[in-house]
C-alpha cells in the first residue's frame, strides 16, 4: 500500500495497531505506552489544530510510526506553535497519510494487531518485506521503557516541602504520561515521580499517603518485579494502578492478564461502573488484560468494557488497592473518570 510522507524520512517497523480517537493526535504520538508500535488513526482528518508543547505527554516521540487518511497543510488553534508535519520532522517521527486507512483497520481487525513496516522511500518494497518477516519472527509486546531515572517533585520546590502536605504520592513510573501526575497535582496532592528501582519499603518509610503506577507499554508479564514490589504494600498504604499499573496490580493479586487479539485504543471506549451502574466514556490504550477466570479471593471487578466484556477496573478492599485500565486524566478527553483520580489525591 502507498501513502505520503508527512514527517521525518527513513524507516519505521513494529506492532501495527490502530487508535480510533477524534482528537489528541499530538498526546498518542508521544504517549510512552506505543513505544515500538506503528498506530494507524482511524479519524479522517488530522493536524487541524496544529501542535503544542502543552499537548505532549513526554519529552520525545515514542511511537515507531504513524498512518493516516490526511494531514492538514493548515492548522488553527488557540496553542498551536506549529504544524504537526514540522512537529513530527523536528522530533523525527516518520509518517504516512494519502492511505486507505479503512482498509488497514479492517485487516486488523479480522488478523489481529501483527508486525509491519513502513518508508518514505519508494524503492524500498522489498527490503520492507523482509523487515516485516523478521518482526514477524520476534514476540509482539516490548519491555517498559521507565521515563524516570531519579526523584522528581512534581510543582512542589524540595521533597521535603512534598512530603510535608497531607496528601504525598509515590509516583512510579513505568513510561508514564506528563497528563498524570499533572492530574494528580491539580487535585492538590504532592507527587514525587520515582524510578522502579525505588525500594517498596520506601513508601512506607517515608510516610507517603498513597502509592500510584503509571502506564506504560509492553507485556505486563516484563512488570513481575514491579508486582512483587506492590504486592509488599497491600494493607499498608492505598496503591492504585493506571494502565499498565492496573495489569501490575492484577499480577500482584496473583491474577493472570492475556493477550487481546485487538487491543482497545481510543478516546470514546464505553465502560460500566458496576458499582452505580454509569456509563462512563474513557480513554484506553492497551493490548491485554486481566483473565476474569483467575481473580482469587477478595478481589471485586469493579468496571468492565460495554465493548468485549473485558475487566477495566479491579479492587481488593483488605489490601486497599484499586486499578483502572483505562486513563482517567483524560488530557485529551473525554472526563467521565476525572473523579477516580481525586478519591486518591
Amino acid at each position: 500500500m502507498q501513502g505520503r510522507a508527512c514527517g521525518a524520512a527513513g524507516v519505521a517497523y513494529g506492532e501495527a495497531v490502530f487508535n480510533t480517537s477524534h482528537t489528541g493526535y499530538q498526546e498518542i504520538v508521544t504517549d510512552p505506552s506505543y513505544q515500538g508500535q506503528v498506530v494507524v488513526l482511524t479519524c479522517p482528518h488530522i493536524g487541524n489544530v496544529g501542535a503544542s508543547a502543552y499537548h505532549a505527554e513526554s519529552a520525545c516521540t515514542h511511537a515507531a510510526g504513524i498512518i493516516a487518511r490526511s494531514c492538514c497543510r493548515h492548522h488553527s488553534g488557540a496553542l498551536a506553535q506549529r504544524k504537526l508535519r514540522s512537529f513530527l520532522q523536528s522530533r523525527r517521527a516518520i509518517m504516512l497519510d494519502a492511505m486507505d486507512t479503512r482498509a488497514l483497520v479492517l485487516s486488523l481487525r479480522s488478523l489481529g494487531c501483527n508486525a509491519c513496516a513502513i518508508s518514505t522511500a519508494s524503492s524500498c518494497r522489498a527490503v520492507l518485506l523482509s523487515i516485516a518477516r523478521l518482526c514477524a519472527m520476534v514476540p509482539l509486546g516490548y519491555a517498559f521503557v521507565p521515563c524516570t531515572r531519579r526523584f522528581v517533585v512534581w510543582r512542589t520546590r524540595t521533597m521535603r516541602l512534598a512530603l510535608s502536605k497531607p496528601t504525598c504520592a509515590l509516583f512510579l513510573d513505568m513510561g508514564a504520561k506528563i497528563g498524570i501526575p499533572r492530574r494528580l497535582a491539580s487535585e492538590g496532592a504532592a507527587v514525587i515521580a520515582a524510578p522502579l528501582c525505588v525500594r517498596p519499603h520506601a513508601a512506607t518509610a517515608l510516610r507517603f499517603s498513597c502509592v500510584v503506577a503509571s502506564n506504560g507499554p509492553g507485556n505486563p508479564r516484563h512488570t513481575r518485579s514491579v508486582a512483587v514490589g506492590l504486592a509488599s504494600l497491600h494493607g499498608l498504604v492505598p496503591v492504585m494502578g493506571v494502565c499498565l499499573g492496573h495489569q501490575a496490580l492484577s499480577l500482584s493479586m496473583r491474577c493472570v492478564t492475556v493477550r487481546m487479539p485487538q487491543g482497545h485504543r481510543g478516546s470514546n471506549h464505553p465502560v460500566r461502573d458496576l458499582c452505580s451502574s454509569a456509563v462512563l466514556v474513557v480513554a484506553q490504550n492497551h493490548g491485554y488484560a486481566t483473565d476474569p477466570n483467575s481473580l482469587g479471593d477478595g478481589v471485586e471487578v469493579t468496571h468492565i468494557s460495554l465493548i468485549d466484556d473485558t475487566i477495566q477496573g479491579l479492587r481488593k478492599r483488605s489490601a486497599r488497592v484499586q486499578g483502572m485500565q483505562g486513563h482517567p486524566e483524560g488530557c485529551s478527553g473525554p472526563h467521565d473518570a476525572l473523579r477516580y483520580i481525586g478519591l486518591h489525591a
